[in-house]
C-alpha cells in the first residue's frame, strides 16, 4: 500500500486596524456676507485668504479631535470660540474644535473674517495582514 503523508502549515492572520490621517472641513470668508467658502477637506498650510492670509491651517491636534490655525499680527481680536495661545499678546495660535467659530479683526484690510470648523473626518479599516510577511519590508 502507498501512503502518502502531508503536513500543512496553516497560515495565520492578524487583523489590524489603519487609520487616515484626520481630514478637517472648514467654512471661511467676510463675517456678514452670507458667502462663506467652503474647504473641504481642507490641506495643510492653506491660507486663508489666500492672499495676505489672516490664518494658516497647521492641522490637526489632540488625536484629531481639535484644528490649530496660526493667525497673522494684523489680527487684533479674535471673538467666538476656541482657545489661543502663543508667543504675542494677542492670539498667535487659534486652537478649535468642530462645531465652534470665530470672527477674526484684520486690521490692515478692516475686515472681520468669520472662520466655522464643520467637522473631522478619520477613516478607519480593517486589514487582514498575513503574519509571515510581518517584519520583511
Amino acid at each position: 500500500p502507498d501512503t502518502t503523508t502531508s503536513t500543512s502549515n496553516p497560515v495565520q492572520s492578524t487583523v489590524v486596524v489603519v487609520k487616515s490621517p484626520p481630514e478637517a472641513t472648514i467654512r471661511f470668508g467676510e463675517a456678514g456676507s452670507g458667502d462663506l467658502l467652503t474647504k473641504d477637506p481642507i490641506e495643510k498650510m492653506t491660507l486663508l485668504p489666500g492672499k495676505r492670509p489672516v490664518a494658516i491651517f497647521l492641522g490637526t491636534s489632540d488625536g484629531g479631535r481639535k484644528v490649530v490655525f496660526s493667525i497673522s499680527p494684523n489680527v487684533h481680536k479674535i471673538i467666538g470660540e476656541g482657545s489661543c495661545s502663543g508667543p504675542r499678546k494677542q492670539c498667535g495660535y487659534l486652537v478649535m474644535k468642530p462645531g465652534q467659530a470665530a470672527n477674526l479683526f484684520d486690521d490692515a484690510r478692516l475686515i472681520i473674517w468669520r472662520l466655522n470648523v464643520v467637522g473631522i473626518d478619520q477613516t478607519v479599516k480593517l486589514r487582514k495582514v498575513d503574519s509571515s510577511f510581518q517584519g520583511k519590508g
